[in-house]
């Protein structure tokens, strides 16, 4: 796995400073080196979906952080997959004043995705994920953080698809085993709450089918 301080410099820059966005301050990341900048040549097809990138999660915190970096750079072919909820969560708005394509449902995204709809895709970010440490349904977390993210990263692979995607810092338990990211010790971890073991679950998957050679996992310590 690339985590992010482990990336090359060419590849994936970490901006040294915090962006205000919608009254909230979030680190967010140049993704220049690591996606893809030009579109693919692809096929007319009736029911085909041309977007260049993905972004899960795209309208909440970190999410709508990247996509505003790549407005800033240029990029707005992007497609967001997020459930918005109720008007009062005000979710929206962290995607208000934003440029992007269209905007899906995530079990739209996942019908269109099994049945291979999008074309010309160069990067999926991949930071849509039930986040509550408090959520108490172990079956939601594997369906959403374990078992969707599965599902994303055979679809990259097969396709040649850049991925990134947000692990956590909650996989690292109470510390006992460091924070170092080898690869080797992935299995010594212990998170100590079932949001953390659903990322655990996915890093070593992604280890032990080496998705991670391909790929660039962020572990996220508390924003702010």
């Amino acid at each position: 796995m690339t985590f992010l301080k482990h990336l090359p410099e060419t590849a994936f820059m970490f901006l040294q400073k915090a962006v205000s966005l919608k009254r909230k301050t979030a680190f967010c990341i140049s993704l220049r080196g690591f996606i893809l900048s030009e579109h693919r040549a692809v096929s007319k097809e009736t029911n085909a979906i041309f977007f260049m990138i993905i972004i899960t999660g795209g309208a909440g915190f970190i999410g709508s952080a990247m996509l505003w970096e790549l407005n800033r750079s240029g990029e707005d072919n992007i497609l967001i997959v997020d459930d918005l909820g109720s008007t009062t969560d005000k979710k929206w708005q962290n995607l208000n004043g934003l440029s992007f394509s269209d905007i899906l449902p995530v079990d739209t995204f996942a019908s269109h995705l099994a049945s291979d709809r999008f074309r010309g895709v160069t990067a999926i970010i991949h930071m849509g994920a039930i986040s509550a440490t408090t959520e108490t349904d172990a079956d939601l977390l594997l369906d959403r953080n374990y078992s969707f993210s599965k599902n994303l990263a055979w679809y990259c692979l097969k396709n040649e698809i850049r991925l990134i995607y947000a692990s956590s810092a909650a996989t690292y338990g109470d510390g006992t085993a460091g924070y170092r990211d080898d690869e080797e010790k992935l299995h010594s971890l212990r998170p100590l709450n079932m949001y953390g073991y659903s990322k655990h679950l996915f890093d070593c998957w992604a280890k032990k089918n080496d998705v991670l050679k391909k790929s660039a996992g962020l572990k996220f310590f508390n924003v702010y």
